[in-house]
């Protein structure tokens, strides 16, 4: 059997278990593993238990937001303010370079990543000078 080889840390699945709400975690570290119920996964509780409906977190796909994209969007708005007809691509490169010399040693948005997202900078730049212009007028 494939899974006969597989070695897992304890801790691990500890972990695991109670993250999932499959079942408690272990109470306490006892020599004796043996469960005196033949169902209980963990060897402390009879019954699995469900976690509260609130702890669960559902995963999200793909990487994490950068925190970066606030600057990104103000980036957009003062370039856009600036010169509206700049193609995206050549906006996107400003924007890239200006995140090196803000933000050095740390890992900027790829210039892929800022090109993929322009069209939607470039709406919420427009909707946002046009409503200061309304408030200013």
């Amino acid at each position: 059997n494939v899974l006969d080889c597989v070695m897992v840390d304890r801790t691990l699945l500890r972990k695991w278990f109670k993250d999932s709400g499959i079942v408690s975690p272990f109470s306490e570290p006892t020599l004796d593993r043996t469960s005196p119920h033949a169902d209980a996964a963990n060897c402390n509780v009879p019954e699995p238990t469900k976690p509260e409906l609130q702890e669960i977190q559902p995963l999200q796909p793909g990487r994490p937001a950068s925190d970066l994209w606030p600057r990104v969007q103000d980036l957009v708005i003062e370039l856009h303010a600036a010169d509206p007809e700049t193609y995206n691509n050549a906006m996107a490169s400003e924007i890239h370079e200006r995140l090196g010399v803000e933000f050095p040693g740390q890992k900027v948005l790829a210039l892929t990543t800022i090109q993929g997202n322009m069209k939607e900078l470039r709406e919420n730049a427009r909707a946002i000078l046009r409503e200061e212009k309304l408030r200013n007028n």
